[in-house]
């Protein structure tokens, strides 16, 4: 017999308290939230959420836009930083897709509006991650393998669970705005590589926040849309294994005190990061030169080969999806920053030259389960010379190889001179860090915009 997942989820939901928080949970929903906006600034110079804005053309509203003294209705800034936040793929990874990027545009928009207090927008964020995991981790089979690009099809649930604690939502609405969240969730695989993919997380924040907003409204869903034979899970499952038995287990324990989150050392697609920590474990080692290059080899799992499609990219937007890119990139420049995703810079001859020497074989196999988590790069110097990364397991950046304090506020202040190209002082940037680092002790949520940029 089916589980009443969709309002088991609900009531759960409901009881979220920002004190019954264990602090590992709350760091990791800090770091997720201070690691999105600096992304989100970074990517708001992208094509994709400009575009955007200049067609749907937002009005007046609670919400800031891009963490300007712009403003719109909370949907709407969701939709757009959403889109910003994942624009450059330089957002953080877990559970089988990239949660803050849907997550903290949606607390963020929404809590202006409601002006919620920083424990209410972590107790959100801890509670979007629980309900997140309770779901992928039904199903043992990636569901990305069907086609469907999980970011947005499970974000924009998770974004409706948020904004249902931002909202203090009883059990029962709470379930439904997850119901109503359930029949908006999309995105496809085949758009990777484009400004679609970006969209997909600003919708999923978006349309989290519409969905929440009707179900406070008594708007009506099914109140067994997650489980029955129909429902979500059974659709965006790719093999038809998923459990529909087994009791909710949402804070019980906190699973994302467990699991954490991976912060990217590189905006590109994770993964690739394999093969880019390996080439620059061997630059490291070697001392490495570009010009002594003959030829990389790059060793990875045959659906990472699938993901990272795009062999001989032309804009930015496909380098996220093109081992030969990050590789080359790497390999010249010691590290993969947004500036070299510029169109400019990925057709520039030096780059083309080296990914041209770029060789990516797939290892049989298809599935994740089907075979070891591990990469391998090769590299051939002119004179014969072969140098080894040897497998490539853990990823910088990851809970198992997490980045520093250091490398943390390194890559926070480099996402916000992006962004602002150059115009954030040292102490704006500092200032804004440490706002968003100590986010429990905000009183209201529109004390963030001083830090408009």
């Amino acid at each position: 017999m089916a589980t009443p997942i969709t309002r088991d989820l609900g009531r759960f939901l409901a009881g979220v308290q920002f004190r019954d928080l264990p602090s590992e949970a709350v760091g990791v929903a800090r770091l997720g939230i201070v690691d999105s906006v600096a992304v989100m600034i970074a990517g708001r110079v992208d094509p994709a959420p400009q575009l955007l804005l200049a067609a749907i053309e937002p009005g007046g509203g609670e919400a800031t836009v891009l963490f300007t003294p712009r403003r719109a209705a909370p949907a709407a800034a969701a939709l757009i930083n959403g889109t910003a936040a994942h624009a450059f793929d330089y957002d953080d990874v877990a559970m089988r897709g990239h949660p803050s990027c849907v997550i903290a545009p949606a607390i963020l928009a929404e809590a202006e509006l409601l002006e919620a207090s920083g424990e209410r927008m972590l107790a959100a964020y801890v509670a979007a991650y629980e309900v997140w995991a309770e779901l992928v981790l039904r199903d043992p089979d990636p569901q990305h393998l069907r086609g469907w690009h999980l970011t947005g099809w499970i974000g924009v649930i998770a974004a409706a669970a948020a904004c249902a604690v931002l909202r203090g939502l009883p059990a029962d609405p709470a379930a439904m705005a997850l119901a109503i969240a359930a029949s908006q969730s999309s995105g496809l695989m085949a758009n990777s590589g484009t400004m679609t993919k970006p969209l997909h997380a600003g919708w999923a924040a978006h349309s989290g926040v519409i969905a929440a907003r009707l179900a406070a409204r008594g708007f009506t869903a099914s109140p067994d849309a997650l489980e029955q034979a129909s429902g979500w899970l059974r659709v965006v499952s790719s093999g038809g294994r998923v459990d529909l038995e087994a009791p909710v287990a949402a804070g019980r324990p906190w699973r994302i005190a467990k699991l954490g989150i991976a912060i990217r050392r590189h905006p590109v697609c994770y993964v690739g990061h394999r093969l880019v920590d390996g080439a620059l474990a061997i630059a490291e080692r070697t001392n490495l030169k570009a010009a002594d290059i003959a030829e990389v080899r790059a060793s990875l799992s045959g659906q990472a080969a699938d993901i990272l499609r795009f062999h001989r990219p032309t804009n930015g937007a496909q380098t996220k999806f093109s081992a030969e890119f990050g590789l080359a990139v790497a390999l010249l420049h010691g590290r993969i920053t947004p500036s070299d995703l510029e169109d400019g810079a990925v057709q520039s001859a030096t780059v083309q030259s080296l990914m041209a020497r770029v060789v990516v074989e797939a290892r049989d196999g298809k599935a994740l389960d089907a075979e070891p988590m591990f990469d391998r790069v090769t590299i051939t110097t002119r004179d014969g010379t072969e140098l080894h990364s040897g497998p490539v397991t853990a990823i910088v950046g990851s809970p198992e190889r997490p980045l520093d304090a250091e490398q943390l506020g390194a890559k926070f202040a480099a996402c916000i001179t992006y962004g602002t190209q150059g115009g954030a002082t040292p102490a704006f940037i500092g200032d804004l860090m440490n706002r968003l680092n100590t986010l429990e002790q905000l009183a209201n949520a529109r004390e963030l915009r001083a830090f408009a940029c």
